[in-house]
């Protein structure tokens, strides 16, 4: 099991536990502390000495996606698994992913997951509903994947570790939609589970915070080109699926943050940017039928202009909160 840690002291404890309660107990768990300037740095070191199964690397920030490298460069069993060190496990989601990969012969096995609201301690199902299927080729599991769950995470699920021996991350935000489409190259089976195994913790100042402006949401455009370019392969049915997401992450998404963050104007060379995409592609876009009609919606409103694009998201937010 692989866990980047990076300034992450109020939640680490809770994690490492929830690991090390696992029902499957026959794990190698390496900590990889990417330059924390907190106590993270010690709390892995706490664990690694009480626990033989715990192996902790200090290394110089580099961010997740090397902190994860450093890990799969590491680890020497015949499974993999990510967790992010501010979120949690259920004491069985392990056990459960193994035997489910086992009984199908499945080179990936995934479950569903839960969101942990840091702030309430509220905790509430996915944003989609997962499904108990079997998938056996990567055609097939692909096709599911851009239309239903599973989500582009690379937590929540378990890996043949071989199906990493020649794919590394990209240091980039948002890296792990990157790694699916090069995995499903050598993986052929799939299974998912509809149970909620993991528990993602939704806090304040995290990269996917919509309430917090980053720069690293500059990245999302050029992950998701990176996606539907990696699909070629493929064909243009599964590119036409991509596309839903490549338009509502690389591009809603980021006009939406920035709307939220009132960041648009001090990033008007970004929003020209995006808004000459949408434009470019507009006539693809209002074709598609993969293509949600939100995401339409919103694109066509980039392109009139991004005063109106924020009248027209404000609208939208004020009625999703009167549940209208």
């Amino acid at each position: 099991m692989i866990v980047p840690v990076y300034n992450v002291a109020p939640y680490l404890q809770e994690c490492l536990d929830s690991v090390l309660k696992q029902t499957y107990t026959k794990l190698e768990i390496i900590l990889i502390d990417d330059g924390s300037t907190d106590a993270s740095g010690k709390i892995c070191d706490t664990y690694a000495q009480a626990d033989k199964r715990v192996r902790v690397v200090h290394q110089k920030n580099a961010g997740l996606g090397p902190a994860r490298n450093t890990g799969l460069n590491l680890c020497t069993g015949a499974y993999l698994a990510f967790v992010d060190s501010d979120d949690f496990l259920a004491p069985d989601m392990l056990e459960l992913l193994y035997k489910n990969l086992l009984a199908q012969r499945a080179d990936i096995s995934i479950c569903s997951f839960l969101l942990y609201n840091d702030v309430t301690g509220a905790i509430t199902p996915s944003t989609r509903e997962y499904e108990d299927c079997v998938f056996t080729t990567a055609s097939a599991f692909l096709t599911h994947f851009f239309t239903m769950p599973p989500h582009a995470y690379v937590w929540a699920k378990l890996y043949r570790r071989i199906l990493f021996a020649q794919y590394r991350f990209i240091n980039i935000a948002f890296e792990d939609a990157l790694m699916w489409v090069p995995v499903c190259r050598v993986a052929q089976r799939f299974v998912i589970s509809s149970q909620s195994k993991y528990y993602y913790r939704q806090r304040t100042g995290s990269i996917s915070d919509n309430f917090k402006f980053s720069p690293k949401i500059f990245d999302l455009p050029k992950v998701w080109a990176r996606v539907k370019k990696d699909l070629e392969p493929y064909g243009p049915r599964l590119q036409e699926l991509a596309a839903g997401n490549f338009y509502y992450h690389g591009y809603v998404c980021v006009l939406n943050n920035l709307c939220q963050t009132k960041s648009e104007k001090r990033c008007a060379a970004e929003v020209t940017g995006i808004r000459q995409g949408i434009r470019r592609d507009l006539q693809g876009i209002l074709s598609n039928d993969n293509i949600k009609l939100r995401t339409k919606g919103a694109c066509l409103a980039a392109v009139v202009g991004i005063s109106f694009y924020k009248f027209v998201w404000r609208l939208f937010s004020k009625s999703r909160k009167q549940g209208t």
